[in-house]
């Protein structure tokens, strides 16, 4: 997953002029050649994602708490803020890992002060 805004920024470091436009021009391209790149909207910003697996609403919504919490969710988070039970907020993360959207940090706080 990247966001748009992001590879419009990186591409523009080389004295070039890209826009949103162009972007989503060669996500389509890209996407006509398989591997599930598509331009999804999560939360204020559009994001590239390069994985065939559908995401559905749970998953969005997930994107959207962690972009909101600084790329940072726990089950916990889930639960209270989206009101969801423990089982759908483990299911829809578990997704989420699975394809590599989302990455496991076992030692979050630990050692920090």
């Amino acid at each position: 997953i990247m966001a748009v805004s992001e590879v419009i920024d990186t591409l523009n470091r080389k004295n070039k002029l890209y826009n949103r436009g162009d972007i989503a021009i060669a996500v389509k391209k890209l996407h006509t050649l398989g591997g599930g790149f598509r331009i999804v909207k999560v939360g204020k910003s559009e994001m590239i994602i390069s994985v065939p697996t559908e995401l559905d609403q749970d998953h969005m919504e997930i994107m959207t708490l962690a972009q909101d919490g600084e790329g940072c969710v726990t089950v916990d988070d889930v639960k209270q803020q989206l009101k969801w039970t423990e089982d759908r907020a483990e299911r829809a993360i578990a997704l989420l890992l699975q394809e590599g959207m989302a990455w496991k940090d076992e030692f979050h706080g630990i050692g920090v002060s």
